[in-house]
């Protein structure tokens, strides 16, 4: 369907026109991320182009949102086959990829433009910069990412699909459709239309939920509150994805974590979340370097602080996820406890000394 723009000199009808190629919509996109979103909303902001995923394939785009939700953008014309079923698979393809990484390793996905995107995100105040990474690290650990579908139109298939996965499941996804107009002088103009927006969308209960039980993590924290009553120990949260469990008398970016893995599975892992915990490095280090049968230490994680994985069992169910946590807690909690006390006496001696 044709537009009229109409000015003080006349009007004139400007007739559809077609992209060339994707590559044409992914850079109007990737150069416009104001017609991802609707009126009022600020726009994502993009941090890289093509992105290779460890295990996804390559993303058109990865933006940022307001809420440091990860937002993919892949951009297809109608005119390819791909862009009926099979992105459908990629849509969920690329959220389970990205879930599978922790912030840094995005970091390092994205050629390190991960801290500048965010930094334009806060407007430059490193004060926010630490929160919304942290945000971030937490929506891609629940599996929180959004969709966007581009298309220079939308075939009525691919349409009822979109609007299906909208409604039904706990995908974000939207479908957006770029229309392209040309002037005779060789101007465009670009008209978006934002079909299906699952923020704005009443959605129904997933239809393999209503008769399901609680989700792998959730199972394994009630198991573990059986196995290990008054054990000080406090799961918090709500997440599906992870739950972190606290100790009394650790800091918070101490902790451990059931993190799921795979549908009905759910591993156990010891987090440190912050350099000034750095100390503890080097005694989980040592722990997973005596008994690499049972425990993992993955130096990625969080800015370079560490966890440690309990690998010693394939926590298939509940039961099992539970176990695996009590071996990891009795193994480094009063390890981690005379650390932790060696630490604070340190600085009291420490204090004393600047006082007298």
């Amino acid at each position: 369907m044709p537009i009229l723009n109409k000015t003080t000199s006349g009007a004139a009808v400007l007739p559809p026109a077609e992209f060339g190629s994707e590559a044409e919509l992914e850079e109007l996109l990737a150069t416009n991320p104001q017609l991802l979103v609707r009126d009022g909303i600020a726009p994502p902001v993009v941090v890289a182009r093509q992105v290779i995923l460890p295990t996804g394939g390559r993303l058109d785009i990865l933006c940022i949102d307001a809420e440091a939700v990860p937002v993919i953008v892949e951009a297809k014309l109608a005119r390819n086959a791909t862009s009926r079923r099979e992105v459908i698979a990629q849509a969920i393809d690329y959220i389970a990829s990205l879930a599978s990484l922790t912030v840094e390793e995005l970091d390092l996905a994205v050629g390190g433009a991960l801290g500048p995107a965010l930094r334009v995100l806060v407007d430059g105040d490193d004060a926010e910069f630490d929160g919304v990474w942290t945000r971030l690290a937490m929506n891609l650990r629940s599996a929180r990412a959004r969709f966007v579908l581009a298309l220079d139109d939308v075939p009525p298939d691919l349409e009822r699909i979109v609007r299906f996965l909208a409604r039904h499941t706990q995908l974000d996804v939207q479908l957006l459709r770029i229309g392209k107009y040309s002037e005779a002088s060789g101007n465009s103009w670009y008209v978006p239309a934002l079909l299906i927006d699952e923020t704005n969308a009443e959605r129904e209960q997933p239809l393999v939920a209503r008769n399901a039980g609680p989700s792998a993590v959730q199972a394994a924290v009630d198991a573990l509150c059986t196995l290990m009553p008054g054990s000080a120990l406090t799961p918090v949260g709500a997440a599906a994805g992870y739950r972190r469990v606290l100790v009394d008398g650790w800091p918070e970016d101490l902790h451990y974590e059931f993190v799921r893995r795979g549908r009905d599975a759910a591993r156990a892992e010891l987090h440190l979340e912050d350099e000034s915990l750095s100390p503890l490095r080097s005694l989980l280090e040592r722990i997973a370097k005596a008994e690499p049968a049972k425990f993992e230490w993955d130096p990625k994680w969080w800015k370079g602080c560490g966890r440690l994985l309990f690998v010693g069992s394939d926590g298939r169910s509940a039961a099992d996820a539970a176990l695996a946590m009590k071996a990891l807690v009795e193994r480094t909690r009063p390890l981690v406890n005379a650390q932790l006390a060696t630490r604070s006496t340190s600085r009291a001696a420490s204090d004393g000394r600047i006082r007298t």
